[in-house]
């Protein structure tokens, strides 16, 4: 009996070696992520059913988020940031006049805001 108990130890020692050394070959490549944070720079209003008077202070809120949130990504300046929220705010009017299309009230429609 002590004759087949000499073998499984060699063979277990054998088995708990491979078992160390096959994972760090087979272990897949895995290549670097870089993510960038930051604060969104766009913005989605729902504008259905809503008038003029209750959409501009809502677009215009939303200007002013979007643009300081890209000065705080650094992709516009500190003192751009009043010529990014006008630019923003007539771009949003502009597409809410489209979507009203002479009508008092929207209809259906999202209105899409950005810094850029």
């Amino acid at each position: 009996m002590s004759k087949p108990k000499s073998r499984i130890l060699p063979m277990l020692a054998a088995l708990a070696t491979m078992s160390f050394t096959v994972p760090v070959f087979a272990q897949p490549q895995v290549t670097p992520l870089s993510v960038t944070p930051g604060a969104p720079e766009s913005v989605r209003l729902d504008v259905t059913g809503l008038s003029y008077s209750t959409v501009r202070p809502q677009v215009h809120s939303a200007a002013r988020l979007v643009c300081r949130n890209a000065v705080t990504n650094r992709d516009i300046s500190f003192t751009d940031e009043d010529w990014c929220s006008d630019a923003a705010f007539y771009k949003a009017m502009r597409q809410f006049d489209v979507i009203v299309s002479h009508r008092t009230f929207a209809d259906s429609g999202v209105i899409v805001l950005s810094a850029r």
